[in-house]
């Protein structure tokens, strides 16, 4: 059995029918860039919420707290993988 490039899984729907590209990206833009296993603590638009949502799911393992704040936006929380294995 030969190994999957990054690439190749990038393009697999790997959850929620999303594909693993489209989580990546999407988690890019909301986890902290030093270290993507802290907590995520960020104010979303409602158009992307649930991509978002569904996005710290897969990677953190866990979906959001979420909480509406001003006009379309929302906040949304998580106390990332650290603390969601308990390291």
């Amino acid at each position: 059995m030969n190994a999957m490039t990054l690439s190749e899984m990038d393009n697999m729907v790997v959850f929620e029918g999303y594909t693993r590209g489209d989580l990546k990206s999407t988690f890019d833009l909301v986890c902290d860039k030093d270290n993507w296993k802290m907590p995520i603590d960020t104010i979303v638009q409602a158009a992307n919420l649930g991509l978002v949502c569904i996005a710290i799911a897969f990677f953190v393992g866990d979906y959001p707290e979420i909480e509406r704040d001003e006009g379309s936006y929302y906040r949304v929380r998580s106390d990332g993988y650290y603390n969601l294995i308990g390291a």
